[in-house]
């Protein structure tokens, strides 16, 4: 392993641990749940107009956030979204 590749792996631990760190509390699970829910990765993006391109451009930005909450604690995106389905519910 190269002294870049090094670097890189650090980088890319601290960058999960941060999420982590978000991911650990209720109010970072909340705000972590908004922006996803604000990203469409949800819900699909064709609305078979140019629009179709700005919600797939934010789409594109979110999933990468979600493949980094699924590498660093899938178990804390699975509580998060156990908790947003109650709250939908009791409203």
């Amino acid at each position: 392993m190269t002294d870049r590749e090094k670097v890189q792996a650090i980088e890319r631990q601290i960058e999960l641990d941060d999420i982590r760190a978000v991911m650990a509390t209720v109010e970072g699970r909340r705000f972590m749940w908004r922006f996803l829910e604000a990203g469409n990765i949800f819900r699909k993006c064709f609305t078979g107009n140019s629009s179709t391109f700005y919600n797939e451009g934010k789409r594109e930005l979110t999933l990468g956030f979600y493949a980094d909450v699924m590498e660093a604690c899938p178990e804390l995106f699975w509580k998060a979204q156990k908790e947003n389905s109650i709250k939908g519910q009791t409203t």
